[in-house]
């Protein structure tokens, strides 16, 4: 599996049973589809909810069923084309946002905007929100002279609230070479984007709407290699 290199700067908001119903994932929900194909009718949450591989995915999936039966777990599954966020807000785990929501993306940059492999930097994005926002999301990707991918999507399980705000990850820029996709840093000029939408970015499901993305750039210097 991929190494995770990004890391959400926002504080992590307890109690909210939105997060944990989205950590099911797409790759959850799929899994879930599956055994469902093949298996035919399941009677309770716990019997269908573990055949996921995780503690987290199995823990997000019987809080969910829990929450609204059997049945209508099954039913939203069928019905979400592996859409996590409309999943949750189908079954009422997350509230559906406003189609009215309104938020305009401003600026990316990089703090520091030059670093030396071993370095954390701070990928940041600005934003005004005119309109308060429902639960969605914002994703990074970063481009440059960098072997493997390097990107991430984070959850915004409060929505954005009027007015000025900002997003952002620290990237470890840092190689990973174990594994089945290693990540190599070479020393260059990268880009990198924010995106930042209301549900998940890029569906085509009710409330879903994409506030607009911004470029920011950082240089990564010639150096020693941090091992």
């Amino acid at each position: 599996a991929q190494a995770s290199f990004l890391e959400s700067i926002e504080p992590q908001l307890p109690g909210s049973f939105c997060s944990p119903c989205v950590q099911l994932g797409n790759q959850g929900i799929s899994t879930l589809l599956n055994y469902l194909l093949n298996a035919g009718v399941v009677s309770s949450c716990s019997k269908l909810c573990s055949h996921l591989d995780t503690k987290m995915e199995k823990t997000a999936c019987n809080l969910a069923c829990d929450l609204v039966g059997i049945k209508a777990f099954i039913s939203a599954l069928n019905h979400t084309d592996l859409d996590p966020i409309y999943f949750c807000e189908v079954i009422t785990a997350c509230p559906a946002g406003p189609d009215d929501a309104d938020a305009k993306v401003l600026k990316a940059e990089a703090s520091p905007s030059s670093v030396s492999k071993g370095d954390t930097v701070q990928l940041l994005c600005d934003l005004n929100v005119t309109k308060a926002s429902g639960v969605g999301e914002y994703r990074v990707a970063v481009r440059g002279p960098v072997k493997g991918d390097v990107g991430e999507g984070f959850l915004l399980p409060k929505g954005l609230d009027v007015g000025a705000q900002q997003l952002g990850v620290e990237l470890k820029v840092k190689d990973h070479t174990s594994g089945d996709e290693p990540v190599v840093w070479q020393p260059g000029d990268y880009e990198f984007d924010i995106e930042v939408c209301q549900g998940e970015c890029g569906s085509k499901h009710p409330h879903s709407k994409v506030f607009g993305t911004a470029t920011g750039k950082f240089t990564l210097k010639d150096g020693l290699v941090v091992v």
